[in-house]
């Protein structure tokens, strides 16, 4: 089985790569329709529409010491709507180096709801090449390399300023910022994904005893940060590179606001996460974020978005990830 949260990452990238590949199409279709408009109805000029077959969309990050878990979709020509199917049919195959490793298998969750792809043997290691290769019938083959870079430790993380307000909803909010602390390995580019989950529990009270229901990550989602080189992750977390701090110890803050219902809901720990990402990881990312943000102006143009899927579209790419957690001190 597929862990809660991979689970919930490769379904939220598989729903954003829809929301992304359709908003590069449509400026395409509203330019169609402004020739439409502008043509003279006495003497109209029919347009020669190209209908682009459709391809491959390998989405996979992994990391090391769990299973590679990969979704494959097809794109859809933008005059046949902009859902995406999971490619069920899909041969997918992965080498370690030059040598062939082992097929992925097919599981699905909530009786096809999410299909992927997933390794049950090979537990990928940082520093190794990968290659991942993707078949299917009517398809042109996919191929792409990766590998895990080594893992950043994270050398200081605390949370201070916590404030405690209680709302007119009947609502909690708690405001805290974050302070992180990590040392930039010099003489290289090295690419960063940053994310902040606070977990939350949920509870009843039974017999004046408090007995916890479940429990969920709340991810933090940043709005546009301001500095050079820090960028919101689409899914959430930020995106950084050093370009601007190559080999130094980097030091920031950010603030967070939480806010939570205190008749069912408890708060658990921060947990802070420092993925050490690929180039390919956090251009593609960038590129998406991109393109979310311009979602709402039919007006600019579409964005590139720079993968490493050689035949398709999507991204193959590894991460490694270091992990601290705090509670927050009320």
């Amino acid at each position: 089985m597929v862990s809660n949260l991979g689970q919930a990452e490769g379904l939220l990238l598989y729903l954003l790569t829809i929301k992304c590949t359709v908003m590069a199409k449509s400026s395409f279709f509203i330019t169609s329709l402004v020739v439409l408009v502008l043509t003279s109805c006495d003497d109209p000029i029919p347009i020669p529409v190209e209908v682009a077959r459709p391809e491959l969309v390998v989405v996979s990050n992994f990391t090391s010491n769990e299973a590679i878990q990969v979704t494959v979709t097809k794109t859809n020509p933008v005059l046949e709507g902009s859902n995406r199917e999971f490619v069920l049919d899909a041969s997918v195959k992965i080498y370690k180096g030059a040598v062939f490793s082992e097929h992925l298998v097919q599981k699905n969750i909530n009786d096809g709801d999410f299909v992927y792809y997933t390794t049950e043997r090979l537990r990928p290691e940082i520093g190794t090449t990968y290659t991942i290769e993707v078949e299917a019938p009517g398809f042109e083959p996919v191929t792409a390399t990766s590998k895990i870079p080594e893992a950043i430790s994270i050398l200081g993380f605390e949370l201070f300023d916590v404030a405690i307000q209680n709302l007119n909803t009947g609502e909690t909010a708690i405001d805290y910022r974050v302070a992180l602390t990590f040392e930039d390995p010099a003489n290289e580019e090295n690419y960063y994904h940053l994310n902040l989950f606070q977990q939350i529990y949920d509870f009843k009270v039974v017999e004046l005893d408090t007995m916890i229901t479940g429990s969920y990550l709340q991810v933090w989602a940043f709005d546009d940060f301001e500095d050079t080189g820090k960028t919101p992750h689409p899914l959430g977390g930020l995106l950084l590179h050093d370009g601007t701090f190559n080999g130094q110890r980097i030091s920031f803050d950010f603030p967070v606001s939480i806010t939570y219902d205190e008749s069912d809901e408890l708060l658990g720990k921060v947990f802070l996460e420092l993925r050490s990402v690929t180039q390919d990881y956090h251009n593609y990312y960038i590129d998406i974020s991109e393109q979310v943000s311009n979602a709402n102006s039919p007006f600019k143009d579409p964005i590139i978005i720079n993968d490493n899927i050689e035949g398709g579209s999507g991204i193959f790419a590894g991460y490694s990830s270091a992990r601290d957690s705090v509670l927050i001190n009320q």
